[in-house]
């Protein structure tokens, strides 16, 4: 009992014992003064915890009405004061918002003259409710009897709030650790056993065995300080894995994954550990056969420990496309009808190969005795399957699973799992599909079991930066994180329990109803396991663009689902800028292309005049002038010849573009010849050596690669110290082909990198090497026209080497 309880129980004492102290003072006139001074004193002490107490405290008649009331109690209630509360309330009584409480509380006080901890709602002048504890007393006269009752009431509105919280939690943790498919127990701080969930005991005994246990008296563990994962955890106060070997009941030995996490105190102190403990047997069992298969070489179809078939389905295609040809919309009531087109169907299945598995799944000795007994492995049980599966071939599904019944050839019935699959590049044709056969053991429940824990985990995370809701099959919700109340402005009690058509627009909600009903009652899904754009809506009733996954699970017969959603409102805003930014751009770059050709044609006329008349100008008058008029026509000449070739290049520039002709196989021989022709006389004179490596045939421009290589082997003999050795060579580099020329010339000053590639920007002057610095910037256009990239590595005096590639394209071959 705390202190306030004892001041309370103090004061009813005293106010009893202040009423039997009247009663005898009553008796003796002559302690008349006497009892008045002691009534005076005991009433100005009452009257003092009366009117400081936190606590409601109110007297009442036996009917009910209010003789005194404190000031907590009206505040309690909502009143300024106990004055105002007695003004408007008479009777105690009425605060009462359930009947059926009212009467049990007077039923209570009238049998037993005492209640305690009576607990109810009661409503606050402001109309709101309260929940309250009462302690009321009955209070008697010395002869017994009823004058009235005394009580104290407490608010208790919060402590229930936190109490159907608690609540909450509890059946939510409850529901997980039901459902969580795998062994949980709670260790203390020694790493010792103290709680464990009904899996963990089924596989290692009753609780009141295994308390107080270290992990290695259940674990096969050589070294527990360093193999168990609760010790590694107390060391590093970090989450840890380990695996392990485990007898269970009935002596089976199984595989286990433990995964422990600390609990700690305020202090960082860990105080308990939780371990999961996961059956990982089959997956175990598995990886080892992977690990053998990929010690032995074995190729991943042949040496696979599942069953592999692949088939020609594309008879099949053929047959399908003419019954939709001729009207047949509804495949499945279709093959329903028609159970002989369903047998013509597997006819004309072709097996093309199986596996080592296969063989010995139906016990065949070799493929040729499996594939001419395939009657007998497909019993009359597996049409239902097959019928299926081409329901949903029909309906263009790529993937499609089911369980069936099979027989060996030993005549051993096998009930599988049957995986179909349309091999990449084979949907037009269906001319290869891929079957997977596996028996139904312990490791389908053991990897059933560990993808709904999985998807259950990451359900409830609340870290996660989209939106992730989960929903029951009745489409009510049941999960709804941080992301969620912040893309749909819905808080988490507004949105539990609620439809998921609050946040789906009204126009399609009809669709989303129909989808639901019929996942629910078929199964047949369309975007689970898929990532679509919708349409949201905020709680102000504003749509946005979303992009949403959803996943579904069932556990028992009830089917879940869970939907990850991002706004991708900023995203689509962005992508609208960027095509019309593109849009621009390419239409600026066209124009741009033939302005400058435009530009450089027209140039060509009244260039050409002025060149003509200077040359004339300087041979007819060369002489009869002075000689600054010889020198400054001499200017003009070559001004106007320096001026031609830069326009002529322009031209060439402007041709990468305006003259392109389509990419088709071509020889890099072939065009490496031409361009060797192109530049004989420049070779001859300089006295060049050029070489090369094999050279590959790529889909490209052909006069464009001439092009490209002449520039090249041009730059290499232009810009030389001593007589040229250029080198051309080619390598498959991943999906493009790596060109380079490398030449012995005076090389590239590193200053001058940066601008190599650039519109008439040279490094040295045209006196000393002749050009117009347009060759490099053609190539570059060139290459980039090719879905390439050019560059170029280089010291002074030491040389250069261009690089460029061009992609792989479809239709390609190599040239050996």
């Amino acid at each position: 009992m705390n202190e306030e309880d004892k001041t309370k129980e103090q004061l009813i004492t005293e106010l009893v014992e202040l009423r039997k102290r009247i009663a005898e003072i009553e008796k003796s006139e002559t302690q008349r003064n006497q009892t008045e001074e002691a009534l005076r004193e005991a009433e100005a002490r009452y009257r003092g915890i009366f009117e400081n107490a936190v606590e409601g405290i109110f007297q009442t008649t036996p009917d009910g009405y209010f003789l005194a009331i404190n000031p907590a109690l009206a505040r309690m209630l909502g009143y300024g004061s106990p004055e105002e509360l007695m003004a408007e309330v008479t009777d105690a009584r009425q605060f009462f918002i359930d009947p059926n409480r009212r009467q049990e509380f007077i039923r209570l006080i009238q049998t037993n003259g005492i209640v305690i901890g009576f607990e109810n709602q009661v409503r606050r002048k402001d109309g709101s409710t309260i929940w309250v504890s009462e302690n009321v007393h009955a209070l008697r006269d010395p002869r017994g009897r009823l004058v009235g009752y005394e009580g104290m009431a407490i608010d208790i509105t919060e402590s229930k709030r936190v109490e159907r919280e608690l609540l909450a939690e509890k059946e939510k943790l409850d529901s997980i650790l039901k459902g969580i498919g795998a062994g949980l127990s709670l260790l203390d701080s020694e790493a010792r056993l103290v709680w464990a969930n009904d899996i963990l005991q089924r596989w290692f005994g009753p609780i009141e065995e295994l308390k107080g246990k270290l992990c290695h008296e259940l674990y096969d563990l050589a070294d527990p300080q360093k193999e168990c994962s609760a010790f590694c955890t107390l060391r590093t106060g970090q989450i840890e894995r380990g695996e392990s070997f485990a007898e269970i009941i009935g002596g089976e030995r199984r595989y286990f994954q433990l995964t422990t996490a600390p609990v700690k105190d305020d202090k960082g102190n860990i105080i308990q550990i939780v371990e999961l403990t996961q059956d990982i047997t089959e997956r175990k069992q598995a990886d080892e056969a992977l690990l053998e298969s990929e010690k032995r070489y074995r190729s991943l179809f042949e040496d696979s420990p599942i069953s592999l078939w692949e088939e020609d389905f594309s008879d099949i295609k053929k047959y399908i496309d003419s019954l939709r040809a001729s009207g047949v919309k509804d495949f499945r009531t279709y093959f329903n009808n028609h159970p002989e087109d369903v047998t013509n169907c597997a006819g004309m299945v072709k097996v093309i190969n199986v596996n080592k598995a296969t063989l010995e799944l139906y016990k065949a000795k070799s493929k040729e005795e499996l594939l001419v007994n395939l009657k007998k492995v497909f019993s009359d049980g597996s049409d239902e399957a097959f019928r299926e599966e081409l329901i949903v071939i029909a309906e263009g599904k790529p993937k499609f699973e089911i369980e069936a019944i099979n027989q060996t050839l030993m005549s051993e019935k096998k009930h599988i799992t049957l995986r179909w699959s349309m091999a990449p590049d084979y949907e037009a044709s269906w001319s290869k599909v891929v079957v997977s056969v596996t028996d139904l053991t312990e490791r389908m429940r053991a990897e059933e079991a560990l993808r709904e824990s999985e998807i259950k985990f990451r359900s409830i995370t609340q870290s996660a930066t989209d939106a992730i809701i989960s929903a029951d099959s009745d489409d009510n919700i049941i999960s709804w994180n941080k992301s969620a109340q912040t893309i749909f402005d819905y808080t988490e009690e507004e949105a539990l329990g609620k439809s998921l058509i609050m946040i789906i627009p009204e126009r399609y909600r009809d669709a989303h109803k129909k989808g639901l009903e019929r996942v629910n009652s078929t199964g047949e899904t369309r975007i689970i396991g898929k990532t679509v754009e919708l349409v949201g809506m905020r709680k102000d009733g504003s749509e946005f663009p979303l992009e949403l996954s959803l996943s579904t699970w069932k556990t028992g017969k009830r089917r879940l689902y869970s939907a990850v959603i991002r706004d991708i409102t900023k995203s689509k805003q962005a992508n609208e800028k960027l095509k019309q930014t593109l849009t621009e751009l390419g239409r600026s770059n066209k124009d741009l292309e033939q302005f400058a050709y435009a530009a450089s044609h027209d140039l060509q006329e009244p260039l050409r005049t002025v060149s003509n008349f200077s040359q004339l100008l300087a041979k007819r008058y060369k002489g009869e002038l002075d000689a600054k008029a010889d020198q400054f026509i001499g200017f003009i000449v070559d001004g106007a010849t320096r001026m031609q070739e830069m326009i002529e290049n322009l031209l060439a520039y402007s041709r990468v573009s305006t003259r392109a002709k389509p990419f088709e196989l071509t020889d890099c021989e072939t065009v490496f010849d031409q361009a060797l022709i192109n530049v004989k006389m420049a070779i001859g004179e300089s006295d060049a050596l050029v070489t090369h490596d094999p050279l590959p045939t790529v889909m490209a421009d052909a006069s464009q690669m001439v092009q490209l290589f002449q520039n090249l082997l041009s730059n290499a003999i232009k810009f030389r110290k001593e007589k040229p050795r250029i080198t051309v060579s080619a390598a498959q580099k991943g999906n493009e082909w790596l060109f380079s020329v490398k030449d012995n010339g005076i090389g590239i000053a590193p200053e001058f990198m940066e601008h190599i590639f650039k519109m008439f920007q040279r490094e040295h002057a045209s006196a000393e090497y002749p050009g117009t610095g347009v060759g490099l910037i053609i190539c570059k256009k060139i290459v980039e026209r090719h879905g390439g990239r050019i560059w170029v590595e280089s010291q002074t005096g030491k040389g250069s080497t261009f690089y460029f590639t061009i992609p792989l394209r479809k239709g390609e071959r190599e040239r050996t």
